[in-house]
């Protein structure tokens, strides 16, 4: 649970020290304490991971649940390409989903 880049680039930011955002082997080699991992888990409750079919029905569930009509996502991933291809598997997703209007 307590790897990720992104997940140790908000536990820096909590504990005062902004950070940029951290190469995948160095947020899988930090030495998570158990409190990190507490406040970790504590601030992730809206993270949405997982493949295309997971997210499409995670996000769905967010606009069934919120009845909203636009959402805005970030994909905070370290490396560019990886990023790029977050962005092209949510937009291959996005026609799917059913916003209030």
């Amino acid at each position: 649970m307590a790897r990720g880049p992104t997940r140790l680039k908000v536990l820096s930011r909590v504990r005062g020290n902004r950070i940029l955002l951290p190469s995948p082997e160095d947020a899988a080699a930090h030495p998570y304490t158990d409190d990190d991992r507490a406040e970790i888990a504590a601030r992730s409750r809206g993270v949405l991971v997982g493949g295309p079919e997971t997210v499409a029905g995670l996000l769905q569930a967010v606009l069934d649940a919120t009845g909203t009509d636009e959402l805005m996502v970030t994909t905070p991933v370290h490396h560019h390409a990886d990023r790029r291809r977050s962005y092209e598997l949510l937009a291959a997703i996005a026609p799917r989903l059913r916003l209030r209007r």
